[in-house]
């Protein structure tokens, strides 16, 4: 009885590969609405692709000031990736149980399917991935065009801008692309526009910081994002179906962060606002209850994490090598 529930249960996921419901470049058009998989949910499933718009972000108003953006920092986890290898061995250990215990020629096909998961690439970036690193790296590059133009020399090289990812592959490969997709819109508009406009460098126009789920959860948690009223349980299941900490909202792959610090004029601190954005929309700022807040007040909101953060020991380990440049 348990084989023929678990037959039962298992069985339409090799009927969708075998009729191409998971065939390769059908997932970003027709997979928009799958978000059920937590922290394994692909980035376009739970935010489609929109066009990108030259320079939307470089602008806000904050008391009647125009601002305008002088620095981004993004705070991203890595792109689409593969399975462990744990989890790839299972797939075959599973193929063969079912080929053992039932003889339906309906799902022959089952015996000649072959897993596209190869244990040389566990938990590496998938082309999906890359696809998803390199248009986050053209939205930033188009919608902050005239902050970061100039950021990168005509030979690819980084000049105000900075990249860091951590040991695993998948971060410094999730970097690479998304520069990749930064760079064919600055160097490439600038090619079409028969000119090259260095930006002073004298400071960091850009940072991109590339992580894990768990760099993504621990910062939505220190800024206080996320929060619900009520705890997740089984009793209220159905009544906590919207709820705001939901993982494939707020963590599949390619979730990233973006802080960007505007100058409204003048050089001193009360001269700058930040605002924040979360997959691509703006979010309330939870210690200033807006979306875009003078620094000052951020800064104070967020003192005891700022001033409190010895980042000198929390950061004493081996660096990795220069991920970009």
């Amino acid at each position: 009885m348990a084989l023929s529930a678990f037959i039962a249960t298992i069985i339409p996921v090799f009927i969708d590969l075998k009729f191409g419901a998971c065939q390769p470049n059908t997932y970003i058009s027709t997979g928009f609405g799958n978000n059920q998989y937590g922290t394994k949910t692909a980035y376009f499933w739970t935010y489609p692709k929109s066009e990108h718009v030259k320079n939307k972000l470089m602008k806000i108003t904050m008391d009647g000031r125009t601002c305008n953006a002088v620095h981004v920092n993004l705070v991203s986890r890595h792109g689409a990736r593969y399975t462990s290898v744990e989890d790839m061995r299972s797939f075959s250990a599973l193929k063969q149980k079912l080929k053992h215990n039932f003889t339906n020629k309906t799902y022959n096909f089952i015996n000649n399917w072959v897993s596209r998961y190869p244990e040389e690439k566990e938990t590496l970036i998938s082309a999906l991935g890359q696809r998803e690193m390199a248009y986050l790296g053209k939205h930033f590059g188009t919608e902050l065009h005239d902050l970061l133009n100039g950021t990168v020399s005509t030979d690819g090289t980084p000049i105000s801008v900075q990249f860091a990812a951590t040991r695993k592959t998948r971060t410094q490969e999730s970097a690479k692309y998304f520069f990749r997709g930064l760079t064919d819109v600055l160097l490439g508009q600038n090619l079409r526009e028969t000119c090259y406009k260095r930006q002073d460098s004298s400071y960091t126009k850009g940072m991109f910081q590339f992580g894990h789920s768990d760099t993504i959860t621990d910062l939505a948690a220190g800024l206080g994002l996320f929060n619900d009223s009520d705890s997740l349980r089984a009793d209220n299941y159905y009544a906590m179906q919207n709820r705001k900490c939901r993982a494939s909202i707020l963590d599949p792959f390619s979730t990233h962060f973006a802080f960007i610090l505007y100058n409204c004029g003048g050089t001193g601190i009360d001269n700058y606002a930040l605002k924040l954005f979360f997959n691509g929309k703006p979010i309330s700022i939870p210690k200033c209850n807006s979306e875009a807040c003078w620094y000052k007040d951020v800064r104070l909101g967020y003192k005891q994490f700022i001033d409190g953060c010895d980042l000198d020991s929390i950061c004493a380990v081996e660096h990795t090598p220069g991920v970009i440049g």
